[in-house]
């Protein structure tokens, strides 16, 4: 493991004992935090030198994570056949390969939607035009775990 990746594992384990109730089952784990980071990351690759597919796609990959039975939120995802949400491609295909997830409960949503919007924001995404996403300290992770109170 890089050194910078063992120490943002470091941090969000702390973090995490620090704030009590965000974390374990059916919470923010690092599994969802880990599934969170990747879909940022697609979203910035899949959406080079488009800032508003990129904005878009950042916040129905923070939706996608989110939704389950209870609360379906995938109408944020690309519609079609060939979308990368299995709900929105079984919804085009007429399928029925989705299982949901266990998801986000809304208060976790909640904290996660301004950081989100950051994430979003064109001064960050200009930076990431090109399709690279950014350094550690303007990365999903670091401003998640930086904005959580």
């Amino acid at each position: 493991m890089h050194w910078a990746c063992a120490k943002a594992c470091w941090k969000q384990t702390k973090k995490k004992q620090k704030n009590k109730g965000i974390g374990g089952t059916g919470k923010l784990t690092l599994n969802i935090i880990d599934k969170l980071q990747n879909y940022f990351g697609l979203a910035i690759r899949q959406n080079v030198g488009n800032r508003e597919a990129m904005s878009k796609a950042i916040h129905a990959s923070l939706f996608h994570v989110a939704s389950s039975n209870k609360n379906n939120w995938h109408s944020h995802c690309p519609d079609g056949e060939t979308s990368w949400c299995t709900f929105q491609r079984d919804k085009a295909n007429a399928t029925n390969f989705y299982k949901p997830g266990a998801g986000l409960p809304l208060n976790i949503v909640t904290m996660l939607k301004p950081i989100y919007d950051y994430l979003s924001s064109s001064k960050l995404l200009d930076k990431c035009l090109h399709g690279k996403t950014q350094n550690q300290n303007e990365s999903n992770n670091g401003e998640t775990w930086e904005r959580i109170p």
